[in-house]
């Protein structure tokens, strides 16, 4: 399951159902004004993975040594599932082990790294 930041379009929601991937918008299960560590708890409280383009995730992952949930991080100058859509699905379906045990996922247009939670 695939929590969508604010900073991510609306659209990935169905990007990702159209892929059999359950996924919501912060902007439909939480406050628009929610705070980056409040945003992690509600998706380790509820086991999803945060997908977002916000660099604030991977530092709090870091400092505070979180081993939940999963972060995908995206990298790119565009963030459309038009233009990223495919290869983030491949991604996520190849890397599902990874996310379901703990994972930053960084995903750019050309590569992508894997780091194991805690880091």
């Amino acid at each position: 399951k695939i929590l969508l930041d604010m900073n991510l379009s609306t659209k990935w929601k169905a990007h990702f159902n159209h892929h059999g991937i359950v996924s919501e918008h912060w902007s439909s299960v939480g406050e628009i004004e929610a705070l980056d560590h409040d945003i992690l708890d509600w998706a380790r409280i509820n086991h999803f993975v945060v997908m977002t383009s916000d660099l604030d995730f991977g530092i709090i992952l870091a400092l505070d040594h979180i081993d939940r949930p999963s972060v995908i991080l995206l990298r790119s100058a565009d963030l459309i599932p038009a233009k990223i859509g495919k290869r983030v699905i491949e991604l996520v379906k190849s890397h599902e082990i990874e996310l379901l045990a703990g994972a930053l996922v960084i995903i750019d247009e050309f590569k992508h790294r894997v780091r194991i939670l805690p880091i």
